[in-house]
């Protein structure tokens, strides 16, 4: 009896004990939630870190580490040892979150894939990306072609590390820089203010914070004295940083987070020491959008600013406004796509000339994160292709904030290096040149006219400069781990000489790039790249690109060049270049993309065109993605109408075809209007063989299926439209996406039956008040509570897990609304006729299609699989024979796992 008492109290004790510590883990796992949804990562860190030492150890845990790492400054190389961890159990049922969630979400190998890259290791980055990519859905357009980005941004990045510059750092010393973070240094245009901007740590109310003090220092005899705060002078708060300073160093500009709505300030200069209190920008340039940097013209009457407003062309976007007669700032303009991309561009920043543009951009020729560019105004106002600055000043982590002056060559930025003074510290630095490892390969010879000889002329030698950290290849495999320096003393702060190197200098420059068609056609001999130097008004090479991978490559000197694609059937397109004595690069890349001419009619504008296996009018995964995109510009535009014409090849008889096209077409018009677009903003029609673009038979009879491959497939054309507002139409970032009224609620279950009508009552006045519930295709869900930040929805997210929910996640109102929309009379219907069809068929799973065989023994790991080859002269490997849709996906969902990214389900025959 005494042993059983015992036995009890230890059970009850240990009960005790963990509920305690479960209780504990919770309120750490949600605290850090939260500030994960803030992004606030230096705190959520070591609330992760403790759940860590409690021995709580799981995916989700080592994915919330490595977020936080992969987000602070000088740590981020610590994020792969943990998203390493957490990418080996991922599920795509990942509930956000939930601190019983035991893996790590898909974006783990996003994030890893990011960690490679700004480790240097490239070719791990590239295949986390590539795996990424198996995980997100067809519908998600942005982010695909985000993380296509990630992956040729991997490969810019072993382009650029080929040729790095030569720079010098030096540390401008304890006189400007302390142990805190000290960061966006503004130079006046005469060189002799430097306004900046240093986080210091706080505590209020028994935790850690920070504020932002803003210092001012001037020029005396050639040396910056000590800066002075003037936080107060200006009324700051603590949150302003500084962006910006006029020419004269009489006005500054400052940004405020203003809660989540950024805006920009203005300060004036009062008197020999005084400055006006900040005020807000105008209207003009600060909206309810985000507005993140601005700076001035040299003469003070241009102002260039940041802003995600609605009508630009990604998502942020560099406009320019100027002031009028009485002085006020006029709408803004646009700076047009060749600055802006459809991904974010930042800090502009003007050189004395007026005419030379720095900025930060996740897109243009970038290796990875936010690089530096520039680009150069014409006299008649249009911009130079934006170029790379280069490495090692452009990184593969962000590189955003860069104060260049005098001619370029010189930049003030805010970094962390070993042996600084803590956290972050301003540089000088200067570029020297550059030194290229080897000649650029010529790609695509001249075919058509003759170009004057480019040679290379001797380097030049008799440059000196001083040392602090001097980067090149030589020691290029040591960047961003320990880099050589001069010893120095701790009392020794200054910035002191630095030796001598040597300018390498470059008279050969290479024009390269990409030439690709809207439509997804092939390349012919009619597409050229004509080079045109605008000094000589005269055209100096014509090159017939690669017909098979579209890319181009020239060799110039310095000079000013218009550089045209065009080819027969297409609109024409230019770019402008710089290359002047201020040029940094070696290399500048300018992809082209060229639409049909039927754009320019003002009649239809045609997309991609979709393409077809043999006999087959199925969708493919690579096909639903390019719906989407349409999906989302009929979504954006009621009034459009779409044509989708539907061929085939010759194999076959007449009727047969056309029966073909017409399915073809109705796959397209079933797979959008199953979205949401009304049906009757479609006109489709099947044309069978008709119309063919390509050979179907050689001239002397014989099957040509590389010809007819081209012929299966499906037009989509867009009617009676606008066609400028349709190609400027965002569709890579949607409106909602950018909204502010995305509001989140909880969805505690879904059920295929309905719950009776007083199930949640036992939970009333508890936790769960004020139910919904909703039919969907699958069911019923049922939803709680309505928040319009994530993370207010947490605490009622834990306490529905702990009452009986475990499966309860966070969903926003798009994909709320989603939902409802799947459970409408109509889609039900649908779906139920679908669901009928789909369960009473037969089906197998095609791995891939192949133009040369392989060996069955290839397929180790599967049993089963059986080799077609079709009359296009293709070879299909397919695996079993599945009675029912249902049964058919999860097979396929298997098959996918084990190695085969492609497979997908098909009709056995």
């Amino acid at each position: 009896m005494k042993s059983k008492t015992i036995l009890l109290l230890i059970i009850i004790f240990f009960s005790n004990f963990v509920y305690s510590q479960n209780k504990e883990i919770k309120k750490l796992f949600v605290d850090a939630e939260s500030d994960i949804m803030y992004e606030d990562y230096v705190n959520a860190l070591p609330l992760y870190l403790k759940i860590l030492d409690k021995n709580y150890n799981n995916a989700n845990i080592q994915y919330g580490i490595g977020l936080c790492y992969i987000n602070i400054d000088g740590e981020k190389h610590k994020a792969i040892q943990y998203l390493e961890e957490a990418s080996k159990d991922i599920s795509q049922e990942y509930r956000e979150g939930s601190y019983k969630e035991t893996h790590a979400p898909p974006e783990a190998l996003f994030y890893l894939g990011k960690a490679y890259r700004i480790n240097y290791e490239l070719d791990k980055a590239i295949d986390a990306f590539q795996k990424y990519l198996t995980y997100l859905k067809v519908n998600d357009v942005y982010f695909i072609d985000f993380v296509k980005l990630q992956i040729q941004q991997c490969n810019n990045a072993k382009e650029l590390m080929a040729s790095p510059l030569e720079i010098t750092k030096t540390n401008l010393g304890d006189k400007i820089n302390d142990s805190n973070d000290n960061f966006n240094p503004v130079l006046s245009g005469d060189g002799n203010t430097l306004i900046l901007t240093t986080s210091n740590i706080i505590t209020q109310y028994g935790e850690q914070g920070f504020i932002e003090d803003i210092y001012l220092t001037k020029k005396e005899n050639g040396n910056w004295v000590k800066p002075k705060k003037f936080t107060s002078k200006i009324n700051s708060d603590g949150y302003f940083s500084t962006v910006g300073i006029s020419s004269t160093g009489d006005e500054a500009l400052f940004f405020r987070n203003d809660f989540g709505n950024g805006n920009l300030y203005y300060s004036k200069k009062e008197g020999k020491t005084g400055w006006s209190e900040v005020k807000k920008l105008s209207r003009k340039i600060n909206t309810k959008s985000w507005e993140s940097h601005a700076c001035f013209s040299p003469d003070g009457n241009t102002l260039y600013f940041v802003s995600d407003r609605s009508d630009g062309i990604g998502g942020r976007d560099i406009y320019k406004s100027t002031k009028n007669s009485k002085g006020k700032w006029d709408d803004p303009v646009n700076l047009g796509k060749t600055i802006n991309t459809p991904y974010n561009e930042d800090t502009p920043f003007l050189l004395n000339d007026g005419k030379t543009l720095y900025f930060s951009s996740e897109s243009h020729y970038s290796m990875g994160g936010y690089d530096i560019f520039y680009s150069k105004m014409s006299d008649t106002g249009e911009w130079s292709e934006p170029v790379n600055i280069g490495y090692p000043i452009n990184t593969t982590d962000d590189n955003i904030f860069y104060m260049p002056y005098d001619d370029g060559k010189h930049a003030y930025l805010s970094l962390i290096e070993d042996g600084g003074f803590g956290g972050k510290d301003i540089y000088d630095i200067s570029i020297l040149g550059r030194k290229v490892t080897k000649e650029p390969e010529l790609i695509a010879e001249n075919q058509k006219e003759p170009v004057e000889n480019v040679t290379q002329a001797k380097q030049d030698t008799t440059t000196s400069f001083t040392k602090i950290d001097t980067l090149s290849t030589s020691n290029l495999a040591q960047v961003d781990k320990q880099e050589t320096q001069e010893t120095t003393s701790e009392t020794q702060k200054e910035p002191v000489e630095e030796e001598k190197i040597s300018k390498p200098v470059i008279q050969n420059y290479n024009i390269k790039g990409t030439l690709h068609l809207q439509d997804n056609k092939e390349l012919n001999s009619s597409f050229e790249i004509t080079i045109y130097d605008k000094t000589k008004s005269s055209t100096i090479a014509t090159i017939n690109p690669d017909i098979l991978t579209g890319k181009y490559s020239y060799t110039v000197l310095k000079g000013n060049y218009t550089v045209v694609a065009k080819g027969n059937g297409y609109n024409k397109t230019s770019k402008n270049v710089a290359i002047t004595d201020g040029f940094h690069g070696n290399v500048i890349v300018l992809n082209f993309e060229l639409a049909p001419e039927e754009v320019s009619t003002g009649d239809y504008y045609v997309i991609k065109s979709v393409f077809f296996d043999f006999n087959q009018y199925t969708l493919t995964r690579d096909t639903k993605i390019q719906l989407e995109k349409l999906y989302l510009l009929m979504k954006n535009n009621h009034s459009l109408y779409i044509e989708v014409v539907g061929h085939t090849d010759s194999k076959g008889g007449v009727v047969f075809n056309k029966q073909l096209s017409e399915k073809r077409a109705r796959s397209i018009t079933n797979y959008i209007s199953s979205k949401g677009i009304n049906y009757n903003r479609f006109v489709a029609l099947g044309l069978g063989e008709r119309d063919a673009i390509a050979i179907n038979k050689n001239p002397d009879g014989t099957d040509n299926p590389e010809g007819r491959k081209f012929n299966r497939r499906v037009d989509v054309k867009i009617l009676n439209s606008d066609n400028s507002k349709i190609i400027t139409e965002n569709i890579y970032v949607p409106d909602y996406l950018k909204a502010d009224n995305i509001t989140y609620t909880i969805l505690l279950v879904e059920q295929t039956q309905q719950l009776p009508l007083n199930y949640f009552t036992k939970y009333k006045g508890e936790t769960i008040n004020n139910v919904w519930f909703f039919p969907t295709e699958n069911g019923y869900m049922y939803t709680v509570g309505e928040y319009k930040h994530k993370s207010e929805a947490l605490q009622l997210l834990n306490k529905a897990v702990d009452v009986g929910f475990p499966e309860a996640k966070i969903i926003n109102s798009i994909d709320l609304q989603k939902m409802k929309d799947s459970g409408s009379p109509q889609t039900m219907k649908r779906i139920k006729k679908e669901n009928k069809i789909k369960q009473t068929a037969t089906y197998t799973i095609q791995l891939f299609a192949l133009k040369h065989p392989v060996e069955l023994n290839y397929f180790k790991n599967l049993q089963g699989v059986e080799r077609h080859k079709g009359n296009d002269g293709f070879h299909r490997y397919t695996i079993g024979k599945y009675k029912g849709y249902n049964l058919a996906k999860q097979e396929c969902h298997e098959i996918i796992k084990k190695g085969y990214p492609d497979a997908f389900i098909i009709l056995k025959h």
